[in-house]
């Protein structure tokens, strides 16, 4: 019996129920492409073969939301995926393995964290609608339809199996980001939960209970939530993207980055409403606490027709906390992180179709860019390998993970 991405066998004429857990293996990896420079390598992560659950292909085929590295074992990686979620390696990503046991909505997974003190439990974030936050797709997550239900699940023994939490005064609908308050008490965990289409929603006792933290987040103008973190100084961040659009008169209502120096109680918004229409992530520097960086796609060519200059994308850069800001980056851009050990390199993945597009990197703060030549266009999450900081893994909408070696 297939269920969505779900493949179960019974060998008793349907009395019981077994899911089947697929395996990918990729230890026949090579390097598929150099870089601009001679001693930059990529590889495609978990390419599929004949012995897989699904076609040959699926592997490069993957739209992959974020890749996630255990903070207790760093062989042991997970990636949430977009219409077929559930892969987890314990390999460092040689060879992948999948189950969605007990998951209410097996179709998407937007987040993934691990509990800082608790090996083997994750939190994790599903739902029915794929493809958040690009525009169609962001664009009637407050309307009530089904297919924006999703959950909040746990897992307490690496992914092999999920519960779904009770969620009393969460809706039930899409949450695309999860925070994990890593001083708070392992049992009664502090969750916050941005909820889009609905706002920001925090728990104190693991996810029990909840209750909306939106005041000052402009929820009645834009409710399109989609990120939230602590920042460095101790403050919380969240970000809302961009919301509802008016075909006729081409108006568009912005989103932005606010802050909270409150416990969530009060948000101030911090960003730039005129230029930051779009904006997908933020990154704080790991080397400078004032330094905040905002990664804003297109709306002019996602959203309207007509191109609009302030409606452009890009990289924004703040270093005084959100009073200034300045633009780095022209691309329509999706993600951006900065090297753990030098300040001054920067990554900056891209989201449009532009054969051009890519992952950029610069080495002087943004003052310059280069085009990486990673094999993989329409680049979404990155992160470097907390074990090794020359390594960075790229995910991308429709052409799976890769991994990079810098130097």
């Amino acid at each position: 019996h297939s269920n969505w991405n779900s493949l179960l066998l019974t060998e008793n004429a349907g009395k019981t129920w077994n899911y089947l857990t697929g395996r990918i293996k990729g230890d026949q990896q090579a390097s598929l492409a150099g870089d601009c420079k001679p001693n930059r390598q990529y590889y495609l992560i978990g390419d599929l073969d004949d012995s897989g659950m699904c076609p040959a292909e699926t592997a490069s085929m993957l739209t992959i939301n974020g890749y996630h590295v255990s903070p207790h074992d760093p062989n042991f990686h997970y990636m949430s995926v977009t219409d077929f979620p559930g892969w987890f390696s314990r390999d460092a990503g040689k060879t992948w393995n999948f189950s969605v046991k007990g998951l209410t909505y097996p179709h998407d997974m937007y987040d993934v964290v691990f509990d800082p003190d608790v090996p083997g439990r994750l939190w994790a974030c599903t739902s029915r609608r794929h493809d958040i936050p690009h525009w169609k797709f962001v664009l009637a997550a407050d309307s009530g339809d089904s297919i924006y239900h999703g959950a909040i699940v746990r897992s307490d023994d690496n992914g092999l199996s999920w519960y779904q939490i009770n969620e009393s005064g969460l809706p039930v609908a899409t949450t695309t980001d999860l925070y994990v308050d890593p001083d708070s008490p392992v049992e009664s965990r502090h969750i916050w939960a941005a909820v889009i289409g609905h706002g920001l929603y925090f728990s104190n006792d693991g996810g029990l209970n909840w209750e909306p933290r939106n005041k000052g987040l402009h929820v009645e103008q834009n409710n399109k939530l989609l990120r939230i973190n602590r920042g460095p100084d101790g403050k919380f961040y969240a970000l809302s993207t961009i919301g509802s659009y008016d075909p006729t008169d081409q108006t568009l209502v912005p989103g932005g980055l606010f802050v909270s120096n409150d416990e969530g109680m009060t948000w101030q918004l911090i960003s730039d409403a005129k230029q930051m229409f779009y904006p997908i992530r933020f990154a704080f520097n790991p080397h400078d606490p004032n330094e905040i960086f905002v990664t804003c796609k297109d709306a002019a060519v996602d959203c309207v027709e007509a191109p609009h200059e302030q409606l452009r994308g890009g990289l924004w850069k703040t270093n005084d906390g959100g009073k200034t800001w300045i633009k780095l980056l022209t691309q329509s851009c999706f993600d951006v992180v900065i090297h753990p050990k030098n300040e001054n390199e920067i990554y900056v993945s891209t989201s449009s179709e532009d054969p051009t597009d890519g992952l950029f990197v610069s080495d002087d703060a943004g003052k310059t860019w280069q085009v990486m030549n990673c094999p993989a266009k329409r680049t979404q999450d990155l992160l470097f390998d907390p074990t090794n900081p020359n390594a960075l893994y790229v995910t991308t909408w429709g052409g799976g993970a890769w991994r990079g070696n810098r130097k």
